[in-house]
């Protein structure tokens, strides 16, 4: 069986919902596929300003706001004093001075709730072009005929494969790890707002979001003792963690998640190709609390094209330069990420 729609989207998590929002307000028809049977992604966001703005425009801002959490500052403590204490954002041009902290599953539950689409729940078997259109077959003997695809989610590479495009990777020989955990009491004066704490060499970034801190530190083997290849045990990492922070007392409650990860900071060889877009993470990745900014700035500027195109007030040439755009972007998030 066969349908067509304007836009196909492969992948359903926040750069897609996004691009599905937008686009459906211009007017385009949209399809949105994701096999991916795990629960909502986990982990924070923090938004810039720019993108509060972006939210605002889709009348979400207030239904993330009164989940998330404002900040207004970056606190720098160097051996436990602090040595500077810097407004994130002061920004005239969107009318926000703060950033915004909110779990990741909670925007995804959000969003979804605002796309009025059913997400087609199986695997792409073949996508290639016919008769001007992108033709996507399906494991179960659906088809669909799109003029255009994004792709968010390539599902086991399937769209690079097909296309030949690949990823170029930069600075990805260190490893890193994030520590969600309750916290029940301390006498750290930044608890609830973002601090860089330095001492000997070491640094850990705290982010206080509600009763919980986000806690983000480097794998080194010469305070671990423990080699790049294997994972610091939690106990070591809070022992390391509380050092960072002493003279400053904290009482930690439940651990909620402790992830490694790598730092490879990749982004695609091309953003666009005859009609393929790759957004979201499947363009950039860069750090996992502030990538969202980038993603929302690369899926708005691609959406309001895709509409003057559709409406024909364009021509497809403009589409062309979304690639140059991306990858100067791209090139300023992951050298401001360095």
């Amino acid at each position: 069986m066969s349908h067509q729609t304007d836009v196909f989207i492969i992948g359903s998590g926040i750069s897609g919902l996004y691009a599905a929002i937008l686009l459906s307000k211009i007017g385009l028809s949209i399809q949105m596929i994701d096999n991916n049977k795990t629960q909502s992604p986990s982990g924070l966001l923090i938004f810039s300003p720019r993108s509060l703005q972006l939210l605002k425009q889709i009348n979400l801002l207030d239904a993330i706001t009164a989940k998330g959490m404002k900040h207004w500052r970056l606190d720098i403590y160097e051996h436990n004093v602090l040595v500077d204490s810097i407004q994130l954002w002061d920004n005239d041009v969107t009318g926000y001075n703060y950033c915004l902290s909110c779990e990741q599953s909670i925007v995804c539950d959000i969003l979804r709730h605002h796309v009025s689409l059913d997400v087609i729940k199986e695997c792409i078997t073949k996508i290639e072009d016919q008769d001007g259109f992108k033709r996507i077959e399906l494991s179960h003997g659906q088809c669909w005929k799109s003029q255009f695809v994004l792709v968010e989610n390539d599902g086991a590479n399937l769209v690079r494969q097909t296309l030949g495009i690949g990823y170029k990777y930069h600075n990805n020989k260190r490893y890193f790890y994030t520590l969600q955990i309750s916290i029940l009491q301390s006498n750290f004066p930044s608890i609830r707002q973002i601090s860089v704490i330095k001492k000997n060499q070491e640094s850990v970034v705290i982010v206080g979001h509600q009763d919980t801190l986000y806690i983000t530190f480097e794998h080194k083997p010469s305070w671990s003792k423990v080699s790049i290849d294997d994972e610091i045990p939690v106990a070591l990492a809070l022992g390391h963690i509380k050092y960072m922070m002493d003279p400053f007392q904290v009482e930690f409650g439940r651990v909620k998640s402790y992830t490694k990860w790598k730092g490879d900071q990749r982004s695609s060889e091309l953003f666009e190709h005859e009609g393929y877009f790759f957004i979201g993470h499947s363009s950039q990745t860069t750090s996992p609390l502030l990538d969202i900014n980038a993603y929302f700035e690369g899926v708005q500027n691609l959406c309001w094209k895709l509409g003057l195109v559709f409406r024909q007030c364009a021509s497809t040439a403009l589409l062309d330069t979304v690639n140059q755009e991306t990858q100067l972007k791209s090139a300023e998030y992951i050298q401001t990420s360095m």
